[in-house]
């Protein structure tokens, strides 16, 4: 691949850089030959002093893909010229590359707490909290207060009368992701009854009035459509 004159820039490892570029415009192509070339600088068994931090497992696990890609192009190269110290130094880190620094914020920080645990006082035996976690726990709290409310309060037992228990989860679970709603909810719920009639009854005209203004001329329209139609028919009729 060819750099153009910022990427041949951003390539330089003698100096603190921010790189910021829009998508598309080759920024992980740079940071895997940046990390390349920072990996051959060093000594082999200095591999894990340079680390490539991602968001995601994927992202990390394709930028390991491609440095061992772009080791694979420098050993064919080589190959050609002379098998050397150089050749010999690229197979031996090909092979370490598994243990190359190339991970994911919470991998990272897990890898730092698992190593200093007993320093800081922190169990070792800790785990990361993924996402199939949270849901578990999300299911046993809901089935949880589910049962406590059907073993405890009897007017609520009627919302089964009308709905599933399936179609409850599903309502209760778009009401902790746009919590927002719940707000309102409360404040409709804390509200005098007549307060709330008059809501409804001033949304109502609202959008009754709005409908009409919006569509007062497609409606006159049809009126006069209407009225020909129906003079045509009478005078026929006469």
């Amino acid at each position: 691949m060819e750099y153009n004159s910022q990427q041949i820039l951003a390539l330089e490892n003698n100096l603190h850089q921010l790189l910021i570029a829009n998508a598309g415009s080759g920024k992980t192509a740079v940071l895997v030959e940046k990390f390349y070339r920072l990996i051959t600088q060093l000594p082999l068994d200095d591999i894990q002093r340079v680390v490539a931090i991602t968001f995601t497992r994927k992202a990390a696990s394709e930028m390991q893909e491609r440095i061992v890609r772009t080791i694979n192009e420098q050993l064919e190269k080589q190959a050609k010229i002379e098998k050397n110290s150089d050749y010999l130094k690229l197979v031996l880190l090909r092979e370490r590359i598994s243990s190359a620094k190339i991970q994911t914020i919470h991998s990272f920080c897990q890898e730092i707490l698992s190593e200093y645990a007993v320093n800081i006082g922190f169990n070792p035996n800790f785990s990361v909290f993924e996402d199939y976690h949270f849901q578990k726990i999300y299911k046993d709290f809901f089935d949880d207060t589910l049962e406590d409310f059907m073993e405890n309060d009897d007017d609520f037992k009627f919302v089964f009368d009308t709905i599933s228990e399936n179609q409850f989860n599903k309502i209760i679970k778009l009401l902790i992701d746009n919590n927002t709603w719940l707000n309102d909810l409360d404040e409709y719920y804390n509200k005098d009854k007549e307060l709330i009639i008059k809501d409804i009854e001033k949304n109502y005209f609202e959008i009754i009035s709005n409908f009409f203004e919006t569509n007062e001329p497609k409606l006159l329209s049809n009126i006069n459509l209407f009225n020909e139609k129906k003079s045509t028919q009478n005078k026929r009729i006469i």
